[in-house]
């Protein structure tokens, strides 16, 4: 090996061992690493939690199958597990692909954000038939808009699009 080549190697570990580990931005390997923006954790978290309540419905639509089919039709016990289960995989894709900041996200986020929201008022204007379920009507309606428009801006915001790359 050629001396400048030794020098070289040196310095660079010269360089390597003098950087701080523990800066901000910067792993233990010194490579600079983005920084999850806050108010994309936040819309991490609701989509785990969307993934949640998709399994959970899914769960006990089949822990709950012989109760169910005694009250519902085949077709809505199937209905009740397909929906759970598209809840569950949309949340979980959507959560996985901003979390990574894959170049899908935005558009993931906006179609999971916006087909829950369509599938929630459908489910509920034309399947849920009760005297309870008016009770709350304005609330849910000012709160599912509330939760469509962040879903569909958050992706929109200049520090997420830096942190996803290519942005939406």
């Amino acid at each position: 090996m050629s001396e400048k080549v030794r020098l070289a190697e040196a310095e660079q570990y010269k360089e390597f061992t003098s950087q701080e580990v523990g800066v901000k931005g910067v792993d233990q390997a010194g490579i600079k690493r983005r920084r999850r923006p806050l108010i994309l954790k936040v819309l991490v978290v609701g989509y785990l939690l969307l993934s949640w309540f998709g399994w959970m419905r899914m769960a006990g639509g089949l822990q709950d199958w012989s109760l169910l089919s005694a009250y519902l039709s085949g077709g809505m016990l199937v209905y009740l597990l397909a929906g759970g289960v598209l809840w569950g995989l949309a949340g979980l894709v959507s959560a996985i692909s901003l979390w990574f900041g894959m170049s899908i996200a935005p558009w993931m986020s906006r179609v999971t954000a916006s087909v829950c929201f369509i599938w929630y008022w459908l489910d509920r204007l034309f399947l849920t038939r009760t005297p309870l379920a008016d009770t709350n009507l304005l609330f849910a309606g000012v709160a599912t808009l509330l939760l469509l428009a962040f879903a569909m801006t958050v992706p929109a915001l200049p520090r997420l699009k830096r942190f996803i790359g290519k942005g939406s």
